[in-house]
């Protein structure tokens, strides 16, 4: 199975275990991944900040646990960025204002520290932001 054509990819409410391999990063036409309320475990991986045509990354209600990246401003076209109700921990990257036509930012019910960056002032096309409970400060 070669994938590598691949553009859509949905596996919400799957009961998917594991983690997200790092084989994500083949996939550099991808422009929707969406795999909400699963069970899927570990760190985002590196690689998904590599694939420079995604504009949808859905990813709420896993066992997700890590840091997001200071790739994740790589992702120029990120339209949609959930991870909402997971374990991410650490900060919200000032790298995030890189994201010009990001729309819609949840990054709700984590365990996000540290103060929200200014950049994200700086994305225009932004409609919908949820960072409720965290342990944001400022």
């Amino acid at each position: 199975f070669d994938a590598r054509e691949l553009v859509y990819l949905e596996l919400s409410s799957n009961n998917l275990n594991g983690t997200i391999s790092s084989r994500i990063g083949n996939l550099q036409k991808m422009t929707y991944f969406s795999a909400p309320d699963n069970n899927l475990t570990g760190a985002i991986p590196e690689e998904f900040y590599g694939l420079q045509s995604l504009r949808t990354i859905h990813l709420d209600g896993n066992h997700l646990s890590g840091t997001l990246s200071t790739k994740i401003g790589r992702l120029s076209t990120l339209e949609y960025f959930t991870i909402s109700d997971n374990m991410i921990h650490g900060s919200i990257p000032t790298e995030i204002g890189d994201c010009s036509f990001l729309r819609h930012l949840w990054i709700k019910k984590n365990d996000i520290t540290g103060v929200i960056p200014l950049s994200i002032t700086s994305l225009t096309e932004l409609q919908q932001i949820w960072l409720h409970e965290n342990k944001l400060i400022g």
